[in-house]
C-alpha cells in the first residue's frame, strides 16, 4: 500500500506544481482571435449546408414534377 500513499500524495499536491496565474480565466488575445475565427467559420458553414439544404428540396420536388422520382 505505500504506493498507493505516494501516488495519492503526488496527485493531492499536484496543483503546486504548476503555477497559476491572475490571468488564468483570461484567454489571450491570440485565442479570442481564433474563437472568433472558429465561430466565423461554423457560421459560413452553417449557411451553406441551409443553401445544400434549400436547393436539395428544389431539386426533388422538381423532379417529383416531372415525374423522375
Amino acid at each position: 500500500m505505500p504506493i498507493l500513499r505516494w501516488q495519492k500524495a503526488i496527485l493531492d499536491n499536484a496543483e503546486a506544481a504548476f503555477p497559476t496565474t491572475s490571468n488564468a480565466s483570461k484567454p489571450s488575445s491570440r485565442e479570442a482571435k481564433l474563437d472568433a475565427k472558429i465561430a466565423e467559420l461554423e457560421a459560413r458553414v452553417a449557411k451553406k449546408d441551409n443553401v445544400i439544404a434549400i436547393i436539395s428540396q428544389e431539386h426533388i420536388e422538381l423532379e417529383k414534377e416531372l415525374g423522375e422520382l
